[in-house]
């Protein structure tokens, strides 16, 4: 049978191993085993509800994430064969053949990221790496405003010395970090 030791689990846990699991951390360190358990047992059981982020942002999770290249399936090694050279075996209808044009290549217009990236290790394919105009071409930031969201000018107008006044800083309320008191801009650093 399955045991009921809770503590089973805890005592295995090598957090050195959960290195690469962005919920294993708060403020950039990796918290202890058993709030690590609990946080992965939620993930796994909330798996397609749509919390995991959120579940990030409030465990302010996310500060690791600076120049974070994603890499998505072990495309190089084989599975680049199912596109390029496809055996009826591969599907229950013909596939067809695809030409790869990899990002660096010489081709105006790539579909895929190269085998020789240096953060594709020879066999990853690289989501964000097929074009240099991708917005995490260079790596995912996280930028730390975002945790919290801007406070509307609404609510600074109503909260003026004067109400409905547009000198927000008579407000008794306060902008979060790193957002502007000025409507539709970006947070600081973004």
């Amino acid at each position: 049978g399955v045991s009921t030791d809770y503590q089973l689990t805890i005592n295995n846990t090598d957090m050195s191993k959960e290195t690469l699991d962005w919920g294993s951390y708060s403020i950039g360190k990796q918290v202890d085993a058993t709030l690590y358990n609990i946080r992965r047992e939620r993930r796994i059981e909330l798996v397609s509800e749509g919390f995991r982020f959120n579940d990030l942002k409030r465990w302010r999770a996310l500060d690791q994430v600076q120049n974070v290249h994603l890499q998505g399936f072990n495309f190089w090694e084989s599975m680049y064969q199912l596109y390029t050279n496809p055996t009826p075996e591969d599907a229950m209808t013909a596939l067809d053949v695809i030409t790869l044009q990899p990002y660096g290549s010489d081709t105006s217009a790539p579909n895929i990221s190269s085998e020789t990236d240096e953060y594709a290790e020879g066999k990853y394919y690289l989501p964000y790496r097929k074009s240099a105009s991708n917005i995490g071409f260079d790596g995912l930031n996280w930028n730390p405003a975002k945790y919290l969201y801007p406070i509307s000018n609404y609510e600074f107008r109503m909260t003026t010395e004067v109400e409905g006044s547009n000198d927000y800083d008579t407000s008794s309320i306060y902008q979060n970090p790193g957002w502007s008191k000025e409507d539709g801009t970006l947070p600081e650093g973004d």
